[in-house]
């Protein structure tokens, strides 16, 4: 899966075999990154490391300004006193959907009725913005295809965005989401929730637990990501995956850039990770249940990504 420092590219493992405590996906980057010519991987991994928040937030100013100017213009100068919006989540411009964007989504495998479920936990949140899907049961490879998902995969990861395109443009045969072996017939919460957290990412959103208002990077005990390896046992790659999946995003972003968002510890693209991942077992981040549902936050901010006008 593809990491970067501002969400590892909508990309974390779903280990069966490991705790429930691993929320959606925590280890894929490898094989996600491993498929990809060395090219693309490459400037993947750049866009990855460059992406600016400033450009994010100009993003989000000027959507404003579209939709409701004397309202963007009141936040801007804080003439009604509360001053500029913040956001709760944290999204990448340059992987976002053009407004009424209608998703192609095929699979390489899985069931009518898997397929199917997919495709409605997808609509279920696509309901609430100005984008939309195309139900056709489609068949991967196709090379018209938005998203190509993959049922039989040791993890779950989806590429942000648009970057899925380059990815099927590049190698048709490559799934652009891996959903780690959850392909029903029966689909529990932890199972959507999972999906959903997929879905966010390949709609531009990032990891939350990696907010720079957050506590989680004075919690982590990073040293038991690495004894034993979390995420690949090459301990490079491992490190790799550790700042892309872990870090704060001001490891690879200056704070000023980053001080539109607002921490969300209800956020659906927020990691629940073992106690020994801690320092403390009274940790802030150490959530006590999986974030299975888009959060009140989730949901807000995910109108103003996409608004229906």
């Amino acid at each position: 899966m593809r990491l970067s420092p501002f969400a590892i590219i909508a990309s974390m493992l779903c280990l069966p075999a490991v705790p429930s405590a691993w929320s959606h996906d925590a280890g894929g980057i490898q094989a996600q990154y491993a498929r990809l010519s060395a090219p693309l991987a490459k400037e993947l991994r750049a866009k990855d490391a460059k992406r600016s928040a400033a450009r994010v937030r100009a993003y989000f100013e000027a959507r404003r300004l579209e939709v409701d100017k004397r309202k963007a213009l009141i936040e801007q100068f804080g003439l009604a006193g509360g001053g500029p919006s913040s956001f709760e989540q944290i999204y990448i411009r340059s992987t976002l959907w053009p407004a009424g964007h209608r998703f192609r989504v095929c699979f390489f495998d899985g069931s009518t009725s898997a397929r199917r479920h997919v495709l409605d936990v997808f609509e279920e949140i696509v309901r609430q913005t100005n984008l939309r899907i195309d139900r056709t049961d489609r068949q991967c490879p196709d090379r018209k295809a938005d998203i190509q998902v993959k049922f039989d995969e040791r993890e779950c990861y989806s590429y942000y965005g648009k970057d899925a395109l380059l990815v099927i443009k590049e190698n048709v045969n490559i799934p652009t989401m891996a959903l780690c072996g959850l392909s029903g017939p029966s689909w529990d919460e932890q199972a959507n929730g999972t999906i959903r957290h997929e879905f966010l990412h390949a709609l531009g959103a990032a990891h939350e637990h990696q907010h720079p208002d957050s506590k989680c990077k004075d919690e982590f005990r990073l040293d038991a990501f690495r004894k034993p390896p979390a995420f690949d046992p090459d301990p490079v790659k491992n490190e790799h995956a550790i700042k892309v999946n872990i870090l704060e995003i001001t490891k690879s972003y200056p704070r000023d850039q980053l001080d539109v968002i607002k921490y969300d510890p209800k956020s659906i693209m927020h990691y629940r990770l073992q106690a020994r991942y801690f320092k403390s077992p009274n940790a802030s981040c150490l959530l006590t249940a999986n974030n299975n549902v888009l959060s009140e936050a989730d949901w807000a901010f995910l109108r103003k990504m996409y608004p229906i006008e």
